[in-house]
Order: C-alpha cells, then structure tokens, then sequence
C-alpha cells in the first residue's frame, strides 16, 4: 500500500504505518510545520525505516503525482481552519475503493461523572487557547 499521512507531525502514525506496509510498500508524511518534519526524519532514520517519505506542504494546497491507497490523519482536523474542505481535496488523491480515516475529539464534549472543577476549569483554558491560536476545538 502507499500511504499518506496527513499531518503527520513528529513521525508517529507515520512510523507505525511504515512497519505495517512493509518493504514493497510506502508512506508520505506530510507537515506544514519545517522543524517537527526534521525530528520525524531523524527518527525515521534511526529506525531504519526506508519506505518512508516527508515533506512540507500545507494540507489544502497538496497535489501528489500518483494516487495512494489510503489517506490517514490523527488530531489534525481540529487544527484545520476548513477542515471539510481539506478533508473532501485530499480524498480525491484516494484511489478509488481506498480507504480515508481520521483519528479526532472533540473536546468541547469533555467532562467527568460525577462533575469536577479542575477537571471543568482545565478543558475551559485549553478550549479557549485552542480558539485563540485558531484551531476547533
């Protein structure tokens, strides 16, 4: 299978992904962030692991040459200022019968039984940092 991996961050889908395809198999790592894709190639590297690939590419303006078999992302929608639309572009560079999975949460629906106030007061200030740096929490 050939792979991308939206979003991939510092490598970890990535990696797993790697080991699972195997040898005749690939994954493409892509990050909008330049200094966390090096860290993903290091660790990649120290692994050993050959079938895989990163680049810098924001998500919304990514055009691959050849289709992949499978499109994957984890936690990045909610950093996604149209995650819809990015999500509805990528999957068209998804051959068809491919297989397109997301791995999300949606913290606005976080909470505790019975309730707690530091549990309340903490999901309160990471959802309102996540809103103030632009991402949907």
């Amino acid at each position: 299978m050939r792979v991308l991996d939206a979003g991939c961050g510092i490598g970890d889908v990535s990696m797993m992904l790697a080991e699972r395809v195997g040898p005749a198999g690939s994954v493409i790592g892509v990050d909008v962030n330049p200094a966390v894709l090096e860290v993903a190639r290091a660790r990649a590297h120290e692994a050993g692991l050959t079938n895989l690939v990163f680049f810098q590419a924001d998500l919304s303006e990514l055009r691959l040459e050849d289709p992949v078999d499978a499109l994957v992302g984890r936690l990045i929608l909610m950093r996604l200022p149209e995650p819809v639309t990015t999500v509805r572009e990528l999957s068209r560079q998804v051959r068809p019968g491919g297989i397109v999975s997301f791995q999300d949460y949606n913290l606005s629906r976080c909470r505790s039984e019975p309730p707690t106030p530091l549990l309340t007061r903490s999901t309160r200030w990471v959802i309102d940092a996540m809103r103030a740096g632009g991402a949907n929490p």
